[in-house]
């Protein structure tokens, strides 16, 4: 058995993935598979992006990139955890209003449960355009 089939197997056993043998005898690997994963958002109005990666996930960082200085108020990435209301949480507030660009990135990755989102809000009152990235990683 080769390797790389041999280590494909030992993730399918473990069930953290689900690998399909194809018709060629070789195998497709989910398009989720890899180091890390990218959300992104763009616009002129107001933020109210949701993260749900529909698995255990970790969150790696969170960027914002704005066209120029002003962009009153807060950026708040709050989660919605999977085991209700009383487990939601704000994660990280940042004001924007002298900033142009900012950029998160907790000491460790913070390990989330399938089920469970994280809100990214944002008033954008003075109309900046913005670029809003998410790093995260399945666990």
């Amino acid at each position: 058995m080769s390797i790389l089939k041999s280590f494909f197997t030992q993730i399918l056993r473990s069930g953290r993935i689900s690998i399909v043998a194809s018709a060629s005898g070789g195998y497709e690997v989910p398009s989720w598979v890899g180091p890390a994963q990218f959300a992104l958002d763009t616009g002129t109005g107001a933020i109210a992006f949701t993260l749900d990666p529909m698995r255990d996930w970790q969150l790696e960082s969170i960027g914002i990139l704005l066209s120029a200085v002003g962009g009153a108020g807060n950026l708040t990435a709050t989660l919605d955890h999977v085991a209700g209301s009383a487990f939601d949480r704000l994660i990280h507030v940042v004001d924007m209003t002298s900033r142009t660009s900012y950029e998160y990135r907790p000491e460790r990755p913070m390990e989330f449960q399938k089920g469970t989102s994280m809100d990214f809000v944002w008033a954008n009152g003075s109309g900046r355009t913005y670029g809003l990235e998410i790093v995260w990683k399945l666990r």
